[in-house]
């Protein structure tokens, strides 16, 4: 269990340019109004890429929303996206 929610909506552009055709937001033991808002901003986030790609850019605003509802008690990160992982 990790004491952090993983958040990549910061750098979604980047799966999103690299052709992913879905993405997986988990919504177990989180609050329906969490998952809503969650869910809406990246659906956001999606469709304003998808709309084009080249005048697209990513809206603080929508980390701000997050950050207002999120548990103090957990951090926002990019979870393994950026380490090296090393045995």
């Amino acid at each position: 269990m990790s004491s952090e929610d993983i958040c990549i909506l910061e750098d979604l552009h980047i799966l999103m340019a690299a052709n992913i055709d879905s993405f997986k937001v988990e919504t177990l033991l989180k609050p329906r109004h969490y998952n809503e808002l969650v869910l809406r901003i990246y659906r956001q986030a999606i469709d304003l890429y998808a709309a084009d790609h080249k005048t697209y850019a990513f809206q603080e605003t929508w980390l701000d929303e997050i950050r207002a509802i999120q548990d103090p008690e957990r951090e926002l990160s990019f979870g393994f996206f950026y380490k090296e992982q090393v045995y």
